[in-house]
């Protein structure tokens, strides 16, 4: 009898400080008509929102795609607080197994309004969040998956909190902001932001520019410190914020697939 193939996908979503390993893996279980075989879906955010202590969204569906097959991932409603989830951690979100298929497409469907609709805090204050554009609470998300026969396939899924925050005269918005990548392609950069005085400094913002494209960004921890991932091989320009100021920006900083690169800052 033929196997039917297992792809991995794991999604990622950008957030605010919580410290914690590069990466964390989380332990897969059999499950399944495929003994031994089995499908993550993780969830890692990878970037503050500048003004808030926490950005929660709650998950509906994941799905894949492609015309008008649809499969689904997740089907169980899951609320997240995006902001609590930052430098390399993930989290997982479902798992299932795929027959062999092809796909162009990650959908996932937020709840739009209610008591799971998205909100925002800041300070003790939760204020609720509406979409920036009508039905903005579906994201596609363009990515080719194949899943083959008896395989393993990973793909992170970045949710931009940074860029996905709209100020719309004073009212806050959420028009989402996300992209995906091959984890197993993927590099780090890692480093440490110092002050004037030479001390760590937490909640320093690190952000990662391509051609003039905000890409990735994370705050600092406590003891200074920040990971910046999934990253495509490349050539980044890396600039600070501070609450002492800016500090001079990075140009040009290469990552290679699978590899960690040390960058370090310090307040002149």
């Amino acid at each position: 009898m033929k196997r039917l193939g297992v792809l991995t996908i794991i999604l990622a979503l950008c957030a605010a400080a919580c410290g914690g390993a590069d990466f964390v893996y989380f332990e897969s279980i059999t499950s399944g008509p495929n003994p031994g075989a089995t499908l993550i879906v993780v969830w890692m955010s990878d970037s503050p929102a500048d003004d808030a202590d926490a950005l929660e969204v709650s998950v509906a569906r994941v799905e894949l795609v492609a015309g008008n097959i649809i499969v689904p991932l997740a089907t169980s409603t899951q609320t997240f607080d995006l902001l609590a989830l930052q430098n390399g951690n993930r989290i997982k979100l479902a798992e299932t197994n795929v027959a062999p298929a092809s796909f162009d497409r990650i959908r996932l469907t937020l709840i739009e309004d209610g008591p799971l609709g998205p909100r925002l805090r800041r300070g003790i204050t939760w204020e609720p969040l509406a979409f920036a554009t009508p039905g903005g609470h579906v994201i596609d998300v363009p990515y080719g998956v194949h899943a083959a026969p008896d395989a393993t396939l990973e793909i992170q899924i970045d949710f931009n909190a940074r860029t996905s925050l709209l100020d719309v005269e004073g009212d806050v918005q959420l028009a989402p902001q996300l992209d995906a990548l091959d984890p197993g392609f993927a590099g780090t950069i890692r480093g440490t932001v110092r002050g004037s005085l030479g001390a760590p400094l937490a909640d320093a913002i690190v952000i990662a520019h391509r051609a003039g494209v905000e890409v990735r960004s994370t705050r600092t921890r406590g003891d200074g410190t920040y990971t910046l991932t999934p990253l495509s091989p490349g050539s980044y320009d890396l600039s600070v914020q501070t609450p002492e100021g800016p500090i001079a920006p990075e140009p040009d900083v290469a990552v290679t697939s699978g590899e960690i690169t040390t960058v370090d800052f310090a307040s002149p």
